[in-house]
């Protein structure tokens, strides 16, 4: 929850909250981190991951349309590879629990 909370600039406290009406939504649920008893992981569950894809296109219409279209072609090769640079070392699929 710490690391979801510095990901998404809020606080541990209110990544909790929405964590839990995730899981009370049946979107996400907690993963106990093994390594440590006392701190979960949220993970997205199959429920969640297909609310994901089905929203996507909503997004990619929205960011085509508020930055997209206000920027050249080649600005936005030199966007996708500034962010291509930015998460090239982002850790992108959850740790997994053991017995999953």
């Amino acid at each position: 929850m710490s690391e979801l909370g510095q990901r998404t600039v809020l606080s541990r406290t209110r990544v909790s909250r929405v964590v839990d009406e995730l899981a009370t939504a049946g979107l996400a649920e907690r993963q106990p981190d093994q390594a440590d008893g006392r701190s979960s992981f949220a993970a997205l569950t199959p429920r969640g991951k297909q609310g994901l894809r089905r929203a996507w296109p909503v997004y990619r219409q929205a960011i085509r349309r508020h930055l997209g279209a206000r920027l050249t072609s080649q600005q936005c090769r030199e966007l996708a590879a500034l962010l291509g640079q930015a998460i090239a070392t982002v850790e992108i699929d959850p740790p997994t629990t053991t017995g999953r």
